[in-house]
């Protein structure tokens, strides 16, 4: 009887303490920004530019790009099937949401 309730009470703190997060990592305070390649982009065509990647973390402090010369592009199939954004170490960049820096 006495493991039954030690094993309850295990599982009981492991459930409070659980993580809330994108992934089950963290939670919205502690991951201020989330970008999953793979979710939240604004196309899912390989070679396409991307102009907007929605961050996955609940706050809201998406990256965004006009159109122009440095966007970075969009690639299916990279890393064990799952697509990447791809910036090519040039002049490729995205902006984020104002408040992520001081916050």
């Amino acid at each position: 009887m006495s493991r039954i309730l030690v094993i309850i009470s295990m599982l009981i703190s492991t459930l409070t303490f659980a993580q809330t997060g994108p992934g089950g990592v963290g939670s919205s305070l502690d991951n201020r920004l989330w970008l999953k390649s793979d979710v939240g982009t604004s196309t899912t065509v390989d070679d396409d530019l991307l102009i907007q990647w929605d961050d996955q973390s609940g706050n809201n402090r998406h990256a965004t790009i006009p159109v122009g010369i440095n966007q970075p592009k969009y690639k299916s199939g990279i890393i064990n099937g799952k697509p990447i954004v791809r910036f090519d170490g040039t002049n490729d960049f995205m902006n984020l949401d104002a408040g992520i820096e001081g916050d």
